[in-house]
């Protein structure tokens, strides 16, 4: 004997497990390099410029889906990069380094050379802009022309930055036994503070979601975050016990950190819980940098030459297997069961 049973399920419910198909992955994608690499940054889903030891430059303008060597007049190490559109950028590195591009990576020219390691750089446009080095930034006021030398420490190392805001930023400036230091402005870097966090070995990556949220990362898992724009930090537990080298926030919610053995950690939810999500690197390299656009799409680079790619797949219903009509809300589908 057949029993058939017939199942009404409102539509609502199918959009929601709909939802529920809408996951993210990393892929690899091809370099045309084996050198490790130090740094990414995208103006947007396709034009974006990595960076890296002996003077690599790669640029893509499509999503990374292929990359292409640049021409940089230096061979030393690159260690951080910025476009302010999908034409002009500035990279910087060991030797004093800085070089400027005006036509999305595919060419760079040399601004400056000199003896010093330069960490970090940030432009607030065009012409604005400040590089970390040893205890001190240089600063430009004419887009990389020329650049003077303001003092913050003579006791630190200014390393990673990240500004909330036009006014309020912070350098991570490593750490002791003891404490991890930083220094923070509220007037646009005119001014610095030091600060410490009563936990030791520094922290090694930054990053703000918002005007008052920003989350530090460092050595043996450590994650701490802020929601008063960097005045006090507290710690959140990463479930991950090697050093973490970088962190990307997408908003007060998104954020990805990557480290050591080519780990990838992500929370959905302001870091309550990090996962671990799974990527198709061996785990044997490390991670430097990780760079995301908007809450689903990022990049990351790495030991090797290795970039991956998170990318949003959205898995369609089969809706061939469900029997209904319009679709619309407030409308069920029948299901029969034989």
């Amino acid at each position: 004997m057949n029993i058939r049973i017939s199942i009404l399920i409102p539509i609502n419910v199918l959009l929601l497990f709909g939802e529920l198909l809408y996951t993210q992955q990393w892929e690899i994608q091809n370099t045309p390099t084996t050198n490790d690499l130090w740094a990414v940054h995208f103006i947007d889903a396709n034009a974006g410029v990595v960076v890296g030891n002996n003077g690599t430059v790669l640029y893509s303008t499509n999503g990374g889906l292929s990359w292409i060597s640049g021409t940089n007049p230096s061979v030393a190490r690159l260690n951080d990069v910025q476009l302010l559109d999908a034409n002009l950028g500035f990279a910087v590195g060991f030797l004093g380094t800085i070089i400027k591009t005006t036509n999305g990576g595919m060419t760079w020219t040399q601004l400056m050379s000199d003896t010093l390691v330069l960490n970090d750089i940030h432009f607030f446009n065009p012409n604005n802009g400040i590089i970390t080095t040893g205890g001190d930034l240089l600063k430009t006021t004419n887009g990389g022309q020329t650049w003077s030398t303001q003092s913050v420490t003579t006791t630190r190392s200014l390393g990673k930055m990240a500004f909330a805001d036009a006014s309020v930023g912070v350098i991570l400036a490593g750490g002791d036994r003891d404490n991890s230091f930083y220094f923070r402005t509220t007037d646009g870097g005119l001014s610095w503070n030091e600060h410490t966090i009563s936990v030791g070995d520094g922290f090694l990556g930054i990053s703000f979601g918002s005007a008052t949220t920003g989350t530090i990362a460092g050595p043996d898992g450590k994650i701490y975050r802020t929601t008063d724009a960097g005045t006090t930090w507290f710690s959140q537990i990463s479930g991950y016990t090697n050093t973490l080298h970088a962190v990307s926030m997408d908003d007060v919610y998104n954020a990805s950190s990557i480290g050591t053995l080519d780990i990838t950690l992500r929370t959905t939810n302001g870091g309550a819980l990090w996962n671990n999500e799974i990527n198709p690197l061996p785990g044997t390299g490390n991670l430097y940098n990780v760079f995301f656009i908007d809450a689903n799409e990022g990049w990351a680079v790495g030991t090797g030459g290795k970039i991956i790619h998170r990318v949003p797949t959205i898995i369609e219903p089969d809706e061939q297997k469900l029997s209904g009509s319009s679709g619309e809300a407030g409308d069920n589908f029948g299901i029969s069961v034989a």
